[in-house]
């Protein structure tokens, strides 16, 4: 399935890998040249590595909606 994904406070949609590569510099262990794509859980998203590491894609800063 494809998320549009909006960095809420300036409106820019980004795409998984701009999505991956900030929240590697923000510390999050995630492969972000390697991205497998985004799962949805119990209404919260988290974005998946091809080598098995997720991170949490806090919904508070960015808009996730299914295309």
């Amino acid at each position: 399935m494809n998320y549009k994904i909006t960095e809420i406070n300036t409106g820019k949609i980004l795409s998984e890998s701009e999505m991956a590569l900030k929240m590697y510099k923000a510390g999050q262990h995630i492969i972000y040249c390697d991205i497998e794509g985004i799962a949805e859980i119990d209404g919260e998203f988290y974005l998946l590595d091809e080598c098995g590491n997720w991170a949490y894609i806090d919904t508070e800063k960015y808009k996730i909606e299914k295309e």
